[in-house]
């Protein structure tokens, strides 16, 4: 009887923590929602529509490049930071944020000084429209900030810190 008490008590615990999670992300990404729906109807009026496109397709290369960058180690983040947590082997965790840190900062780096290179021709040559170039070279400035930002969500997912993850998303996806 104790047991199964303690077995439910447990449950019961986990339950709550895993709602209060959701809830927080749920907030976290309304809010951004709400941030960057604001913006948008902002800077669309002020631009007008030629160059408010310039900007989604800025947007868009700097998403697909996040993409290209990421590999997908933040998922790994997750799934192996809360393996080794589990397993309580402290120096598994750090080397696996480590090693994904450095990989995401190299790739990023990467991709944004070939961005950086080679933006006339891709804003030419790819979207036909020499005005771009100028703003996918500032917006591929974000980069690697993305990433790493990226990443620490992963790291915050896998300690079970959401409201942390929620603070640096509210900053990082509003700018």
């Amino acid at each position: 009887k104790e047991n199964q008490r303690d077995l439910n008590m447990s449950k019961r615990k986990a339950l709550q923590q895993i709602v209060k999670g959701a809830g927080l992300i749920f907030a976290g990404t309304l809010l951004i929602y709400i941030i960057k729906f604001i913006y948008r109807i902002i800077v669309s009026r002020y631009l007008g529509p030629s160059d408010y496109g310039l900007l989604s397709l800025a947007e868009g290369v700097l998403n697909i490049c996040l993409s290209v960058a990421l590999l997908g180690l933040p998922s790994g983040v997750i799934k192996y930071v809360s393996h080794f947590l589990g397993e309580k082997e402290e120096k598994k965790i750090k080397g696996t944020i480590v090693s994904s840190l450095r990989t995401i900062i190299f790739f990023s780096l990467l991709i944004t000084l070939s961005i950086f290179i080679f933006s006339k021709k891709i804003s030419v040559g790819i979207f036909h429209n020499e005005a771009l170039s100028s703003i996918l070279i500032i917006y591929i400035l974000a980069l690697p900030f993305f990433c790493v930002t990226n990443t620490f969500n992963s790291v915050f997912l896998a300690f079970k810190k959401v409201q942390y993850r929620n603070y640096l998303n509210v900053v990082a996806r509003s700018l």
